[in-house]
């Protein structure tokens, strides 16, 4: 019985030594067993390199793990502000958008002042905040395609990355983009909030134009809802009519003429119907009122002539 007992002993040992034998290794240093897989190299250097083999190979789960024991052993090595931007890295190829986003933040939180990983953290923060607003990517954004609020969530990327550095060259697109993704999430208050940054903080940017369109046709958009909103349609109209006037030679001039016109002639019938509100009442100097306004302020509508025939019809 003892001698199968110390033969089980010896099996289970030889086993264990077998399966294991390849990843643990005795060291008379500490007088302990260690696992080179799961050891922390000597410097913060060995260990980043370590991790961005990793990384390169596709095993992102380990190289994130390698990141974290780095950033543990050396907070405060450069390598470390490095890491973190990399464990961002492992789950943006991962697909993990959102927590790609929260892993690229902690860098400007913790790491300010490395310059280069921030700058990099901009860089990502653009890269994502255009997939979430566009839906591009290919694989990655079938990853991301069930992922709630893109539109709203690329908005707050944006900002974010202004936020950390709000003069640096891709700000005043961001600032632009950011309008885009509240429109898109039909946020059109927020969006109105954010064209109007472009004009306020980038005024000397290639975005301005863009911002003042889209402002009409935020309000466009706004005014041609299931009530009609005059208000609206009034702030549309000017918006479109300084682009006119500021980009007469603009790419969007032809489109912005277009839509205007169309805003003044539901304008203009509106004027109509409440001059004919008025002749159906009996009230026939009040319904004069309103067709010459159309005559005066827009002749060239296409509510002109009918009104031009009703003052005839009215005389």
């Amino acid at each position: 019985m003892k001698k199968i007992f110390i033969i089980l002993v010896f099996s289970l040992f030889a086993f264990f030594v077998s399966e294991a034998g390849a990843f643990w290794i005795w060291t008379p240093e500490s007088g302990k067993w260690i696992n080179p897989k799961y050891s922390i190299k000597d410097t913060p250097k060995e260990q980043y390199e370590w991790g961005m083999r990793l990384l390169d190979l596709g095993e992102y789960n380990q190289a994130i793990k390698k990141f974290k024991h780095l950033i543990k052993k050396f907070p405060e090595s450069p390598y470390a502000a490095r890491s973190q931007c990399a464990i961002g890295l492992a789950y943006e190829k991962k697909g993990k958008i959102g927590k790609a986003i929260e892993e690229y933040h902690k860098v400007s939180e913790s790491y300010p002042y490395s310059s280069e990983e921030v700058a990099k953290v901009i860089e990502a923060e653009y890269r994502l905040g255009n997939l979430l607003l566009n839906r591009e990517g290919g694989d990655t954004w079938q990853k991301i395609a069930t992922f709630e609020g893109n539109y709203e969530r690329a908005a707050l990327v944006f900002e974010q990355a202004i936020k950390i550095s709000p003069f640096n060259k891709r700000a005043p697109e961001m600032q632009y983009k950011s309008g885009d993704a509240y429109f898109k999430a039909k946020k059109y208050e927020e969006a109105i909030t954010e064209y109007n940054k472009v004009l306020e903080t980038y005024a000397d940017s290639e975005w301005v134009d863009e911002a003042v369109f889209k402002l009409g046709f935020t309000a466009e958009t706004q005014g041609l809802g299931t009530l009609y909103d005059q208000v609206k349609t009034e702030e549309a109209i000017t918006w479109y009519s300084r682009y006119l006037k500021e980009y007469p030679e603009g790419e969007k001039a032809g489109e912005a003429k277009e839509r205007m016109g169309n805003l003044l002639d539901r304008k203009f019938q509106k004027i109509y119907e409440t001059g004919e509100y008025y002749e159906k009442e009996g009230e026939k100097e009040s319904a004069l009122i309103y067709y010459r306004r159309i005559l005066k302020d827009f002749p060239g509508s296409t509510c002109a002539e009918k009104a031009r025939k009703k003052i005839k019809a009215l005389k």
